[in-house]
């Protein structure tokens, strides 16, 4: 199961590496912000939330390549 963070909080997301700058979005309903961790995917995080990758990317506009997101980094995620 993946851990989300605290919703309420306005979400810091990467534009795929940290050094590409960060944009504040506010979490639509829904969708809950998710730190991402060593060993993560978009693939493994959409079969745990019970979505697809296409609908995580469409919810994360700043992933250029669904092959590659950054540890540490933030994305929304659906609620489980």
């Amino acid at each position: 199961m993946t851990k989300m963070m605290n919703e309420d909080e306005l979400l810091k997301v990467a534009g795929g590496k940290p050094e590409n700058g960060y944009y504040y979005t506010t979490v639509p309903d829904g969708w809950a912000p998710y730190l991402i961790k060593k060993g993560d995917t978009l693939s493994l995080l959409a079969c745990q939330t019970g979505t697809t990758v296409e609908e995580i990317m469409k919810h994360n506009p700043l992933i250029d390549n669904k092959n590659l997101i950054v540890y540490g980094c933030a994305l929304l995620l659906p609620r489980c």
